[in-house]
């Protein structure tokens, strides 16, 4: 059965960082390097939506929808992370809409997502440790963000809400940083991945950077 959840959980925190030796990671803004979904089996769990987004004077873009909503927005890595300390991004959404979630209370959010290789989307078992979230997140609405998170076990959470440094998820983010698929972003309300859409007009997101520091 296929499980996207993420709970929600924490407060929001725009700026969280921690030092690190390493170079940062400019992560690639080619919009055909990145997937709206997630597209599951050839099925989009975005519907409505394009596959990829477009093309941006700073990075890239795409319109929310007006009903059901985006859920992930992903790429994928060619080379591991190794040793960073955060993930870290800006962006923009401009319009008059107002977001809403699509399942779940609002307000509507976006968080930090990371994805262990070779996931089958269950949730069961191990597999409740493939996909994680940030705890640091964005309550969406026009404007201008940054958005960090370090790569710490107790900032992130997994499918079905435990972070990090649960008893339960013992050795799993370690696990998953080491061997991740892809990094993104993820669109919901109090389920991180289970989608965003506007009302009362348009609303435009526009990824400007997106860096592993």
């Amino acid at each position: 059965m296929l499980d996207r959840r993420g709970f929600l959980l924490g407060g929001v925190t725009l700026v969280a960082s921690q030092p690190s030796s390493a170079s940062p990671v400019a992560i690639s803004l080619d919009p055909a390097r990145w997937q709206i979904g997630p597209i599951i089996r050839g099925k989009s769990y975005s519907p409505g939506m394009p596959s990829q987004p477009t093309a941006a004077s700073s990075g890239w873009s795409f319109n929310f929808p007006t009903q059901d909503g985006v859920h992930y927005v992903t790429t994928s890595l060619s080379n591991p992370l190794m040793v960073h300390g955060e993930v870290k991004i800006r962006f923009s959404i401009a319009g008059p809409g107002r977001l809403v979630p699509t399942q779940g209370d609002p307000p509507a959010r976006m968080r930090l997502f990371l994805h262990r290789r070779g996931d089958d989307w269950s949730g069961v078992g191990a597999y409740e440790f493939y996909r994680w979230w940030s705890v640091n997140n964005v309550v969406l609405a026009a404007g201008k963000y940054e958005l960090a998170a370090p790569l710490v076990p107790n900032q992130w959470f997994s499918v079905f809400g435990k972070r990090g440094d649960h008893p339960a998820a013992d050795g799993q983010f370690a696990a998953a940083v080491a061997d991740l698929h892809a990094v993104g972003q993820t669109f919901g309300g109090m389920f991180a991945g289970h989608g965003v859409f506007a009302v009362d007009g348009p609303s435009r997101f526009t990824l400007e950077s997106y860096e592993i520091a």
